[in-house]
């Protein structure tokens, strides 16, 4: 399947809210997930289920590529360059290898980030506030694209809907009724 969807890699980075370099496969797994979560769904697109470097796991605990996506026809696109410490980048990468598979994406899984500093009871945890705000971002603009398409959707459904309708006006108005001529006319 050949698409080009930079847009939505640009805006899964963004709302990644990835820490500065060096950055853990994990944390940049959160920014492939969440490009997942934002592309259309009727795409199918997955994960890259692989062995080696640049691989963190899913909740299942199949590991995956933190570069990578895939799609059913196994077309793969590099989405971030230099993982796990690049940037967002939609790049036709050829076709899966046959040592590598296609995961199906089934929904977003946001894993927190482990606290390594435990705040004493009653303190307010900033940095869990933070990785809440950036959870919640992520969120409203999976939301949002969702409602952009479903608005597309409904758009052009009623533009259908007015165009059927526009035809079965045309089918149901009744024929001019014959004219008689006159018997001296024929």
């Amino acid at each position: 399947m050949t698409v080009d969807h930079r847009d939505y890699a640009l805006q899964a980075f963004d709302a990644a809210g990835l820490p500065p370099r060096p950055r853990t496969a994990e944390q940049a797994l959160s920014y492939i997930s969440l490009l997942l979560a934002m592309l259309p769904a009727s795409e199918k697109a997955g994960y890259v289920g692989k062995g080696g470097d640049n691989i963190a796991p899913l909740p299942d605990g199949t590991t995956v590529s933190v570069s990578r996506i895939c799609y059913p026809d196994r077309q793969i696109y590099k989405v971030m360059n230099d993982a796990p410490n690049g940037t967002a980048q939609w790049v036709d990468d050829g076709l899966l290898p046959t040592n590598q598979t296609y995961v199906p994406f089934t929904g977003l899984h946001i894993t927190p980030i482990p606290d390594t500093h435990p705040v004493p009871a009653g303190d307010v945890d900033h940095a869990q506030l933070v990785r809440i705000a950036a959870a919640h971002d992520q969120l409203v603009l999976v939301v949002e694209a969702h409602r952009q398409r479903m608005e597309a959707i409904n758009a052009r459904f009623d533009a259908d809907v007015a165009s059927l309708q526009r035809q079965i006006d045309g089918l149901s108005t009744p024929a001019a009724p014959a004219v008689k001529k006159p018997w001296w006319q024929f």
